[in-house]
Order: C-alpha cells, then sequence, then structure tokens
C-alpha cells in the first residue's frame, strides 16, 4: 500500500463525524507518467479502478487528429472534456462539454485539435476489424497492465 492510501491518524478538526479510511488518497497528477492508451496518438493516467466492477477512470489525452477505431461500449462511457474537441456520429465535443454515452455504442470518434479529457469507462471497450470481427477487449485490466509495465500505478491502491 502507498503512503497515500494509509489511514489517517492526525485530523484537522475534532470532529467525531469525521472518518478517515483506506483507500481514501490524492494523486499529484502531474507526477505519473502519460502510458500509450489503445488508440493511436493517444496516452492515459489511470486515476482510479475497481475490478469488480470493471469501472475504470482515467485522463486521457490525444494529439490533433487521433483517430478510434470502430468499437463498441459494453457500459457506459462518461467525458468531460478538459481541452480540445473531438467528433463523431452523434456530434462534437468542445472545452468544457460532459458526454454520457451509453452502453452498446459503437463509433469511431477523431481529436478535432489536441484533447484533454477526464473519462469514467463503466465496462470494457470491444474493438472491431474492418470485417466486423472481433480484434480486442480492453477492459480494465488492460488499462492496469499497461500503466503497470510503463511504472504509473505506483500511487494507486494496491490490485487484489
Amino acid at each position: 500500500m502507498s503512503a497515500s492510501t494509509k489511514e489517517v491518524v492526525s485530523s484537522l478538526t475534532n470532529d467525531p463525524r469525521v472518518v478517515s479510511k483506506p483507500g481514501t488518497y490524492m494523486v499529484d497528477i502531474d507526477k505519473v507518467p502519460w502510458t500509450e492508451f489503445i488508440f493511436p496518438k493517444s496516452y492515459f493516467k489511470l486515476l482510479n479502478f475497481d475490478a469488480d466492477r470493471g469501472k475504470s477512470t482515467l485522463l486521457v489525452k490525444s494529439e490533433k487528429g487521433a483517430p478510434t477505431y470502430l468499437h463498441k461500449h459494453v457500459g457506459a462511457a462518461e467525458i468531460y472534456v478538459i481541452k480540445g474537441s473531438f467528433s463523431y456520429e452523434e456530434g462534437t465535443a468542445n472545452t468544457g462539454s460532459y458526454v454520457h454515452e451509453a452502453g452498446g455504442v459503437v463509433h469511431i470518434a477523431q481529436a478535432e485539435d489536441e484533447v484533454l479529457a477526464y473519462v469514467t469507462f463503466h465496462g470494457p471497450l470491444v474493438g472491431f476489424n474492418d470485417d466486423n470481427s472481433i480484434s480486442g477487449l480492453c477492459d480494465v485490466d488492460l488499462f492496469y497492465d499497461l500503466a503497470k509495465k510503463n511504472n504509473a500505478v505506483g500511487h494507486l491502491p494496491p490490485r487484489r
């Protein structure tokens, strides 16, 4: 367990309603290295994960023109665009946009310019080849394994 996930002993208040628990942590995101994402010209920082529920929270950046492959969201995805814009069949998401992609959505997106986004996946992504066969599955375990290989999981609670 990293130092940031230990139970807090001291408190800023003596309020008996305050409860601190292991698993609560803060991350200096600037110190977490960028890891190559599953789509070209895109990178991520794994901020949180729940392997039991298949949920992962990422900071994602994409270079201008970065495409996604045709993919299906098995669970919903939530995106807050911090910087830039991207487009797909549903429209264009610009800086400050919140996007909710329902589970079952199949689409391709493209970064209109450099994009920085806070993303939560509530399930895996399924990638497709040109002949509609499945090219791969991207889930919380893959995100964790890619980040671990890049020495980018030290800020996270241990994986069970």
